[in-house]
């Protein structure tokens, strides 16, 4: 066995260790490590079992928590995106009835349970603006070791490997490496001493890794982030997030290379005969779509629309998929959702939306005090995160993408901080010098 496989083995039990005996947050930690590390995609990986590493991490963490934390004031199912995960869920096993291809639609019902339970533990380990820290900061770290990889990698045309679990496709692990970007700048920003520079050092990577991807809906997503970052930063950094934003675009313009520049180049393009191949198919792609929603209005199942796709896509878009067939997937999250999961599903993936939109908007800056006041630097690393989901979206499938279950629970933790704070300042101890920090 290598030394390589040998370490990542030993953190992962030592990390799984402590989180029994120490704290689960080493736990959720160690989740992490094994999502970066993802041994099935290393070379390393051949020299260990295939355990489902990622799961078991999760489903050791969670037998750690039973007991072993203070009840929260808001329990996990209780927060509206839990609610709505657990419907979706719920839906999706409801779907395997007359789902099109059963063992596409088992995986996914297995999957969106995993995400529901993901997201419980996310919410109940993270007990306060420490603890999202760290688990931010373990993001970041993760993201740096992929954008080193990608640094010593030789890449001929855009950059596509498996980086991590369901991270198998450039404009996939484009998306997840903008929102590390998006915290790490956010960060940079907020934090101080040594910590805010090793972070400031991890970005060019992380970016070079993004630039490598080439995806243009990412690019234009970034975009987007960027106006999310200057409205929902804290007012007392803002003229500093500006500054770092203009400062990222410059390293952008700076490291981009050709291929970058070609792909952009075409995003403002309107004439439908003037697109590449790969553009103008994506209005294709989207008209057949909406026939398969209209053929079936409660959801295909899990992956349906690739299923379909046969039946209702030219050969000349089709590709050979995982069954030696020639399928074609969505290229736009709400659509797959909407031929997947039907109107109930498009009805609780827009809720959930809608929940995004309220929450960021009612945390405004002021809603934090006391031991949570620095915690308003999250609420504009989040604002800008989903804006990245959100419009990188609109041109590839998301539905599967494990970030976004992560800023879920984030953001419900930033709503009970902000909960919690205000009943402390309505509801103050006797004899409490509010004067003086609380350690």
């Amino acid at each position: 066995m290598s030394i390589t496989a040998l370490g990542f083995v030993a953190i992962y039990v030592l990390g799984l260790g402590l989180s029994f005996f120490v704290n689960p947050m080493f736990g959720l930690l160690t989740y992490l490590w094994a999502f970066y590390g993802d041994p099935p995609s290393r070379w390393w990986g051949n020299d260990l079992p295939d355990l489902r590493w990622s799961l078991t991490a999760a489903i050791v963490t969670l037998a750690s928590t039973a007991g072993s934390r203070k009840p929260q004031s808001i329990p996990w199912y209780s927060t509206w995106p839990a609610r709505f995960l657990i419907l979706y869920a719920g839906w999706v096993w409801i779907q395997t009835i007359w789902a099109v291809y059963q063992p596409y639609h088992v995986d996914g019902a297995i999957l969106f349970t995993k995400y529901v339970v993901l997201y419980g533990l996310i919410y109940n380990i993270a007990v306060d603006s420490k603890a999202i820290e760290r688990l931010v900061v373990a993001h970041i770290v993760g993201c740096f070791v992929w954008g080193w990889m990608a640094y010593t990698m030789e890449v001929s045309g855009r950059l596509e490997a498996r980086f991590g679990p369901g991270i198998d496709d450039s404009n996939v692990l484009a998306s997840h490496l903008a929102v590390g970007m998006a915290f790490a700048g956010f960060l940079f920003v907020g934090l101080q001493g040594l910590k805010r520079w090793g972070i400031l050092a991890a970005i060019p990577f992380i970016l070079n890794a993004i630039i490598l991807a080439a995806s243009r809906g990412v690019f234009v997503s970034i975009v987007g982030a960027g106006i999310a970052a200057a409205g929902f930063s804290p007012r007392a950094n803002r003229r500093v997030v500006l500054g770092a934003l203009a400062l990222g675009s410059v390293l952008l313009v700076y490291m981009a290379n050709e291929l970058f520049w070609e792909r952009i180049s075409t995003v403002a393009q309107t004439d439908e005969a003037a697109m590449d191949t790969s553009a103008s198919s994506r209005l294709v792609i989207a008209r057949a779509e909406l026939n398969m929603f209209l053929d079936f209005p409660f959801g295909a199942g899990h992956r349906g629309n690739e299923v379909l796709s046969p039946d209702y896509m030219p050969p000349e878009l089709l590709t050979v998929g995982e069954r030696g067939v020639p399928v074609r997937a969505a290229h736009n999250t709400f659509l797959a959702v909407l031929v997947d999961q039907g109107i109930p599903g498009a009805i609780l993936y827009l809720a959930l939306l809608v929940w995004v939109a309220a929450s960021l908007i009612r945390l405004r800056p002021a809603a934090f005090t006391g031991t949570h006041k620095n915690v308003s630097v999250f609420r504009g690393a989040l604002a800008s995160s989903f804006a990245i989901i959100l419009v990188s979206g609109q041109f590839i499938n998301l539905l599967k993408f494990e970030m976004t279950i992560w800023l879920f629970a984030l953001l419900a933790v930033l709503e009970r901080l902000a909960q919690d704070d205000s009943l402390k300042e309505s509801n103050p101890q006797p004899g409490l010098d509010k004067s003086r920090p609380s350690l």
